[in-house]
């Protein structure tokens, strides 16, 4: 039940579920875009009918890179190409608090940037889709990250 999972203890913690554990046959990575989307809006109905007042996001973890590149695909063939070996993930954030907030990227090395919704349309056009680029702690590497909302 999504009221459980959104206590203060886990929002604030940023504890995530992984879609394949909501169900099995989430597995394919072939299948992981429309899937998350699929585990999002049911998410996001749950929300309602419990009237919670959180926000959930669905994140896409891309392959992590030695150096800044930025947006690197311009179709969701592309991107899929881009996809970690870690399947998508749905997490809670208080509202206004969501990683791409100003709240949150307080004094961080991170490129946010609002991708084109037309880029999905098969699979969402009321959606937001944020791309994600942060300098791991040791300089040594970039996190890169899709976050649908």
């Amino acid at each position: 039940m999504l009221s459980t999972a959104a206590n203060e203890e886990a929002i604030e913690q940023h504890r995530d579920l992984h879609i394949d554990r909501i169900d099995p046959a989430w597995r394919d990575k072939r299948e992981w875009l429309p899937d998350g989307i699929n585990a999002l809006e049911i998410a996001l109905n749950v929300r309602k009918q419990e009237n919670l007042r959180i926000s959930v996001v669905l994140a896409l973890s891309l392959r992590a890179t030695h150096k800044r590149v930025g947006v690197n695909f311009k179709t969701v063939q592309e991107l899929e190409r881009q996809l970690d070996n870690s399947p998508p993930s749905l997490y809670l954030f208080h509202e206004g608090k969501e990683p791409w907030s100003k709240y949150m990227l307080n004094g961080k090395n991170c490129r946010v940037e609002e991708l084109n919704p037309m880029l999905f349309r098969l699979l969402s056009l009321q959606r937001r889709f944020i791309y994600m680029e942060f300098e791991s702690a040791d300089h040594d590497v970039y996190y890169r990250s899709i976050l649908v909302h």
